[in-house]
This record gives C-alpha cells, sequence and structure tokens, in this order.
C-alpha cells in the first residue's frame, strides 16, 4: 500500500496535525543547522531510510500516532539529556526553545490518541535502573527524565528507520 494512501485515510484534522507537526520538524533541522554551522556532523541527505520500517510505522492512523508520540517524547529526553553538556549558550537556547515544541507535539499526538497528556512510566523507554544518576538529580519530581545520547540512539535505532547506523562523537 503506498504511504500517502495510508496517510491520507487519516481525518482531515488529524491529516493537518500531522503535516503541521512535520512542517515543525523540518524546520527544526533547518533551525539547528544554522545555529550549528560547521558543527553539525552530517548531511540529512546522508540519512538512508528503511522503506519497511517506514511502511511499518506508515500502516494505520494508531501506529502514526503512536509513533509519533514515542519519536516526540525521546526528543523531549534527547533535548533535555543534552542540556548540561552545551556550553555554549546558543547552542543551550536552541535546544530549550525546541524541547518545548516537542512536548507540545507529544501532547497533541495524545490527544488525538485519547491518551494522558504526559507520558506514563510505563510508556518509557529507558528504565528507572538504566537513567544516569548525575542527569537525573530530581527524579519523581515533575519532571522528564533524561537521557543519554547512547539510549537515545538506542530508541531510535530500535524504530528501524534508518539503513545507516547514527554515529558521532556524542554516541562513541
Amino acid at each position: 500500500m503506498p504511504l500517502w494512501f495510508n496517510l491520507a485515510r487519516l481525518p482531515t484534522r488529524e491529516l493537518d496535525y500531522m503535516r503541521t507537526l512535520g512542517a515543525h520538524e523540518a524546520e527544526h533541522v533547518r533551525f539547528l543547522r544554522g545555529v550549528l554551522g560547521a558543527n553539525a556532523t552530517f548531511a540529512t541527505n546522508q540519512l538512508s531510510f528503511n522503506k519497511a520500517g517506514l511502511n511499518s510505522v506508515l500502516k494505520d492512523r494508531n501506529t502514526i500516532l503512536n509513533t509519533a508520540v514515542a519519536l516526540e517524547d525521546t526528543g523531549v529526553h534527547a533535548y533535555n539529556g543534552v542540556g548540561p553538556s552545551l556550553k555554549n549558550p546558543t547552542y543551550l537556547l536552541a535546544a530549550g526553545s525546541i524541547v518545548s515544541v516537542e512536548a507540545r507535539h507529544a501532547v497533541g499526538a495524545r490527544a488525538l490518541l485519547q491518551r494522558p497528556a504526559t507520558e506514563p512510566p510505563s510508556d518509557r523507554k529507558v528504565s528507572d535502573a538504566e537513567l544516569v544518576p548525575a542527569l537525573n538529580p530530581f527524579k519523581d519530581r515533575a519532571y522528564d527524565e533524561l537521557y543519554t545520547p547512547k539510549q537515545i540512539v538506542a530508541i531510535v535505532s530500535s524504530l528501524n528507520l534508518l539503513n545507516n547506523p547514527i554515529r558521532g562523537a556524542l554516541v562513541a
């Protein structure tokens, strides 16, 4: 089944939301590339997408929205997790401005699924035992857990969306 057919089966409101979410994500990439400049470690066109993996997450409404929730939650954990290591105030400001949008995206997708607005512990991809204590001093205090770059890469890799591995100094 072609991807466009699957997406076209979404109700108009949900399709509009997904298009807006996609436009925001594309803008995040442009924004980060502008902020990072020569420090960006790879070009987006270097990514090779796994067609079977993409088809599996785009097969129906609930899978699309649940994947959106998982990726947006992962984005929140990723941007928050990298915060303590950012020494450049411009990079910190960029991550901080994007993380709030990622959280709103997750809430929007959850609302379409009639799920709770916040990520319940059962949805977290990293268990309490796997959390790095130094990154998570406020655990269990209305606070999003911070994941390490290696944990983020493992989560994204588990979705089987990319043919090429994610590499770089942060995940080595």
